[in-house]
């Protein structure tokens, strides 16, 4: 007890410290989004970091609500062309918005539609953008700097003495420095800096540590003649369904069952994230002529890598390959910072875009070449006998897209030089002012390569699949709203976790209710079947693939009160069966409130845990500081409490504060990569 003190007192000082300082201006409906694009992921194989990294650098610079244009909400992915038009007729209609307020008057959209909405628009339009890039940055623009400090109390074993070669470098702290300098549309100059718990903050330059183990840069102009846009430093791309460039935010399946499946071409973008991989490091341009543009990237950057150990048996170059890239971004023991910044990765690409009369039709062309500086060689095992070996790679694309009445067709069609093939086409279509339906196929060839794509798919990465995508949508007024899909795929040879073919489909229904304003019912389901290999049978592996059949529940209820209290309640449910085995089962009920008093915020949390096993772990959405993101997952048996305070200062800046803790008790080790606590308790 007298040791809980103490880690208590020492949190609070650090609170007094600086938790999360932000000197931006506070977005309300983020939480909001995050919910609702995120209320029904439980996927196992979702990549949580990559997502938020997305979602984050998607609402880094919102547009003004009065400026905004149909081609820029349709490249955010979130409305239907219905919805779109509407809110354009009546910004046409009734003039310039005087409140964000007004967007309810709107009767195409729905409550959840506007919060979707919400953190990608603000009422006062950035300041004035002259037209001339000179005058632009004379003029000043504006600061947003984030500091975030966390750590967790208890000690974990890569912190102890005994912890051996898995012992941690450096101290239990994490930070993490953002700074940008940006006038939307005219500039922006921006800064990212972080440190991941274990790592070491200290200058060595022969080991490639120079303070922050992670340094991004980026400076952007955006001009307004024929040169639309130049960055320098590190950027994203996207163009097409993202079979070749994958740089744009894609959630997925999930309770959006329309607009999440269509990719927009939305260019070039500063990365600001912290993520070691999916970005470029270099310059890009953008030129554009009308209907016509042209953009141009080169990269060269230094990536994780590991390669093969010497052998005697083999010829000497052999330990010069690569065997992997890792994808952690953690250098924490002395064997991750063996891998830090190994190998240069050189790539150079283009896109051409051409649009058609009012933005009715598109297409365009993909090209990136990539240099691996040495030859690729993943160890062989039975599921990346089809993966890329080599040190150069090609990959092209041709996509393209038409707007009729209330239907949007799309596709891309991907080639990698020497191998497969990818391509995906689909249609969403507004049957009925309210039903809409949306249509994916998508053909992905095993040996199909792309070290950038993030296009929709079953798998983590848009290979080996085959597959039909069925959503619907229907809307009854504010108060119903039921989405639905269907998805049917089969994977032609041996993945992760399966020896062979295999194939499954997922169904998902989910339905909201709002009988009130401040009340909101959700409910959803979701069922998936897809094949695994058998487990072992008394330590002998059998070769062979089991069904397995996951079914998981949520209901959600919250309620808004008066004087600036809400309280949410959660509970769901999931049961797994693999094969003929014994289905193993696990809850979770979560109860929130929050509560606004002027200035302040407060958000507090209480949920309760237990599953059989990990198949059957829960995830729970936290509410965070800002720009931070979690959906931790859950197994055993326990419960989650945490406090989230925040404080504006001013008009500027917003002070954060967070502590969360954990009670388990898991049956089995729950050791990973030094990460077991001492006992069954963690704080942060």
């Amino acid at each position: 007890m007298t040791s809980f003190i103490k880690k208590a007192g020492l949190l609070l000082l650090f609170w007094a410290g600086m938790l999360t300082l932000a000197c931006a201006q506070e977005d309300p409906n983020f939480e909001r989004l995050l919910e609702n694009i995120l209320f029904s992921t439980q996927a196992e194989d979702l990549d949580l970091e990559a997502l938020q990294e997305q979602l984050l650098e998607a609402l880094s610079q919102p547009r003004g609500v009065n400026e905004i244009s149909g081609a820029e909400i349709q490249a955010l992915g979130i409305w239907t062309k219905r919805e779109i038009d509407a809110f354009l007729q009546f910004r046409e209609e009734f003039g310039p918005f005087q409140s964000l307020y007004e967007l309810q008057g709107i009767e195409a959209l729905s409550l959840e539609s506007l919060q979707l909405f919400l953190p990608f628009v603000q009422l006062q339009a950035p300041l004035a953008d002259t037209g001339n890039l000179r005058d632009n940055l004379k003029k000043g623009g504006t600061w947003d700097i984030l500091q975030r400090a966390a750590r967790t109390l208890e000690t974990r074993r890569g912190f102890r003495t005994d912890a051996g070669p898995a012992a941690y470098l450096g101290d239990p702290w994490q930070h993490l420095l953002l700074a940008r300098y940006a006038k939307p549309g005219a500039f922006s100059f921006g800064l990212t800096l972080s440190k991941q718990p274990g790592e070491a903050f200290l200058w060595d330059p022969q080991t490639r540590r120079l303070g922050y183990n992670h340094q991004g840069f980026h400076a952007a102009l955006y001009p307004k003649g024929r040169m639309r846009a130049l960055i320098l430093g590190d950027y994203v791309l996207q163009f097409g369904q993202g079979l070749v460039f994958g740089g744009g935010f894609q959630v997925g399946k999930g309770a959006e069952t329309i607009t999440s499946l269509r990719q927009s071409s939305k260019g070039s973008r500063p990365f600001t994230g912290t993520m070691p991989f999916g970005y470029f490091r270099g310059a890009t341009v953008t030129f554009q002529e009308k209907g016509h543009q042209l953009s141009l990237m080169a990269s060269s950057q230094k990536r994780d890598a590991r390669f093969h150990e010497p052998d005697a048996d083999t010829e000497e170059t052999f330990s010069l390959r690569i065997r992997s890239f890792p994808t952690v971004g953690r250098y924490r023991t002395a064997s991750e910072l063996a891998a830090k910044q190994q190998q240069r990765v050189m790539d150079l690409g283009g896109n051409y875009h051409y649009s058609g009369a009012k933005g009715l039709w598109e297409v365009g062309i993909n090209v990136l070449h990539t240099n691996f500086g040495q030859k690729w060689m993943p160890i062989p095992n039975r599921y990346n006998q089809q993966r890329f070996r080599g040190q150069q790679h090609t990959v092209g694309s041709l996509y393209g897209s038409l707007n009729w009445e209330n239907h949007l067709l799309f596709g891309e069609f991907a080639q990698s030089m020497g191998r497969g093939a990818a391509y995906t086409v689909g249609l969403m279509s507004a049957l009925h002012p309210q039903l809409s339906l949306s249509l994916l196929w998508r053909d992905y060839a095993p040996d199909f390569s792309s070290f950038y794509a993030a296009a929709f798919a079953e798998n983590t990465r848009p290979e080996n699949e085959k597959g039909l995508y069925v959503g619907l949508k229907y809307e009854k007024g504010r108060r119903w709203l039921l989405t639905t899909y269907a998805d049917f795929f089969s994977f032609r040879e041996a993945r992760f976790r399966a020896y062979g073919p295999g194939d499954g489909y997922e169904y998902l229904l989910r339905l909201r209710f709002s009988p009130y304003k401040t009340d909101e019912w959700i409910f959803f389901t979701r069922y998936t079947q897809k094949d695994r290999n058998a487990p072992q049978q008394e330590g002998v592996r059998l070769f062979q693939l089991w069904g397995t059949h996951r079914t998981q529940a949520v209901l959600n209820f919250s309620k808004r009160f008066q004087e600036g209290w809400e309280s949410r309640t959660r509970l769901q449910w999931a049961q797994f069966r693999h094969g003929n085995l014994e289905p193993s089962r696990g809850f979770a009920l979560a109860q929130d409130l929050h509560y606004r008093l002027h200035t302040w915020r407060f958000s507090a949390r209480m949920a309760l845990f237990q599953t059989d096993d990990f198949d059957t772990r829960q995830y729970l959405f936290e509410q965070q500081v800002f720009r931070a993101f979690s959906i931790p997952a859950f197994h055993g048996r326990g419960q989650r409490t945490y406090l989230l305070v925040s404080k504006r200062l001013g008009d500027r800046f917003t002070f954060y504060g967070r502590i969360a803790r954990t009670c388990t008790q898991i049956s089995g080790p729950l050791a990973v990569a030094g990460k077991k606590s001492k006992g069954t308790r963690s704080m942060t």
